[in-house]
C-alpha cells in the first residue's frame, strides 16, 4: 500500500491544531498461488482519492478521519471491490 497527500493547517495554536489534506492512496496485490496453481481472481490494483482531517487537543489527544472514493480499480477475475474507504483513528497518551 502507498499514500501521498498535500494539505495544510487550518488552526495552529498552543493547545490545539486542525489540518486538512487531499489524499491519493493505492494498493497493489498480485495473484495468489495455491498448491502450485495461480488463482486468477485474486489480484487487484486500486487508487483512491479523498479528504483527510487531523485534530490534536493538548499534548495527549489526537484524532484522524479520512474518506476516500475509488479513482481506478483494476481487478483480475470476479471479486468484491470497495465502493469507498473510511479510516478513523483516536489516540490518547497517558
Amino acid at each position: 500500500q502507498w499514500e501521498t497527500a498535500v494539505g495544510g493547517y487550518l488552526i495552529v495554536e498552543h493547545e490545539r491544531s486542525l489540518s486538512l489534506k487531499g489524499v491519493l492512496s493505492g494498493e497493489y496485490k498480485g495473484t495468489d498461488v495455491y498448491q502450485g496453481n495461480r488463482e486468477e481472481s485474486s489480484g487487484i490494483n486500486a487508487i483512491f482519492a479523498g479528504p483527510e482531517a487531523s485534530l490534536t487537543l493538548g499534548q495527549r489527544f489526537a484524532a484522524n478521519l479520512a474518506y476516500e472514493l475509488p479513482v481506478f480499480i483494476g481487478n483480475t477475475g470476479l471479486q468484491a471491490v470497495a465502493d469507498y474507504r473510511v479510516r478513523a483513528a483516536i489516540s490518547y497518551s497517558f
